[in-house]
């Protein structure tokens, strides 16, 4: 059989459900997203990849919800700010790191 006649498709959308999941989870956003599998201990485990979650994490320096401030995210309007100006006068301030400050 070829490859696009076999059930691989099937399988491949369960396993990329699972990895966009993951990402929502590591970006702070599956809660406010997809609140149903979160709520739901054995659909979190069906539904989201946390294999080796800690080591390929986003890190502890910096909270994911000050990234979200620092960028002015609007998710109900889906914007951010615009930040065009400032990078090219090289305003732009770092977030503060929580050992280095």
């Amino acid at each position: 059989p070829l490859f696009w006649h076999d059930s691989w498709g099937r399988e491949k959308q369960k396993f990329e459900k699972k990895a966009q999941n993951r990402v929502l989870l590591l970006l702070g956003l599956l809660k406010k997203y997809k609140s149903s599998i979160v709520s739901n201990n054995i659909l979190f485990n069906q539904s989201v990849d946390i294999r080796e979650i800690k080591t390929y994490s986003m890190g502890t320096e910096r909270d994911i919800n000050d990234y979200w401030s620092w960028i002015k995210m609007d998710f109900d309007k889906k914007e951010s700010g615009d930040f065009c100006t400032d990078i090219q006068k090289g305003n732009i301030q770092r977030i503060p790191t929580k050992t280095l400050g």
